[in-house]
């Protein structure tokens, strides 16, 4: 985050570093009102922490091309929350699946506050945001998140947080109802390893809406349209076709507001953001604000030494 010039970063987060290996979150930098200085900056893991499932699991760190596994009393192996079994149970043996043209990364587990960064977790951000003092100027940043997060679950209670800010906060998951597109069809809803079909009066079946036949209509027959499937049945699990399916909304996102803004109806015309829905895609915003008025003023009024400051993921 920094002024357009690049002569001035205000905060830097290095979500591959060692030190936050899965680290998909919000960066917050606070300004001070009157000198644009930089007050504060929090980074927000949105990231689901990894544990074992079974009651008892015992989870064992590994090191090298050996993904994380879970040890269970009087069980098999399984992987922690968040990672998946490999085909054949081989190695790296747990992974976390990526979407298709990224590569899967090894299953790691992911605290909140890695290597003492201070950084916390998304489920107290919203109230952060609330207690930022009014009239305080706000950047806020995001990268895209390529593994699904928590994100989805305080979504209502940040965007409130961020209108009240004047800022438009990114998309919130959202829920895709199915349904049979023949008349007469009857829509059928399995379980395990097979998706939801429709049984078609006469005719052959079908996949709901949303989601696409596999190829030589053999198992699990009905898929979530543009997904990928691996012949792992705990990975391709989400990929099955239900008649419920949440879509995640994890692109990147940058946006400016002033907090408290919102109360008094005095959000400024610079308040903005940018959201990108696809994972290649980087979302940047730019804000002018003025601190100051003198003599010197320029052709949007502020004084000459307020700058143009730039957020960008």
């Amino acid at each position: 985050m920094q002024t357009k010039d690049g002569a001035h970063s205000y905060a830097h987060w290095d979500m591959g570093s060692a030190d936050r290996p899965r680290g998909s979150g919000f960066g917050v930098v606070e300004f001070d009102a009157d000198t644009l200085q930089e007050v504060n900056e929090q980074f927000f893991y949105s990231q689901v922490v990894t544990e074992c499932p079974q009651a008892g699991g015992q989870y064992e760190h590994q090191s090298g091309t050996h993904g994380d596994v879970c040890r269970n009393p009087g069980a098999p192996w399984d992987c922690p929350t968040g990672c998946s079994i490999t085909s054949g149970r081989q190695a790296p043996y747990c992974l976390v699946r990526m979407p298709p043209g990224v590569a899967d990364k090894l299953c790691r587990q992911t605290s909140v506050d890695e290597a003492g960064n201070g950084d916390q977790d998304i489920s107290v951000m919203a109230s952060y945001l609330a207690g930022i003092p009014s009239g305080r100027p706000v950047a806020i940043t995001r990268a895209p998140e390529v593994v699904v997060g928590a994100y989805s679950t305080y979504a209502v209670a940040i965007n409130a947080a961020l209108q009240s800010m004047g800022i438009d906060g990114p998309p919130e998951s959202t829920q895709v109802a199915r349904e049979c597109l023949q008349a007469g069809a009857r829509y059928e809803h399995q379980s395990g390893s097979h998706g939801d079909v429709c049984r078609n009066p006469g005719a052959p079946w079908d996949c709901p809406t949303g989601c696409s036949i596999t190829e030589g209509r053999q198992a699990p027959y009905c898929q979530v349209t543009g997904t990928v499937l691996t012949g792992d049945r705990q990975a391709d699990a989400p990929n099955l076709c239900r008649q419920i399916s949440v879509v995640e909304r994890n692109g990147a996102f940058t946006a400016f507001g002033r907090a408290g803004c919102s109360e008094t109806a005095s959000c400024p015309s610079w308040a903005t953001s940018d959201y990108q829905e696809r994972l290649t895609e980087s979302a940047a915003s730019e804000a002018k604000i003025c601190v100051a008025k003198g003599n010197n003023v320029d052709i949007f009024g502020c004084f000459t030494k307020a700058g143009i400051r730039g957020a960008r993921h």
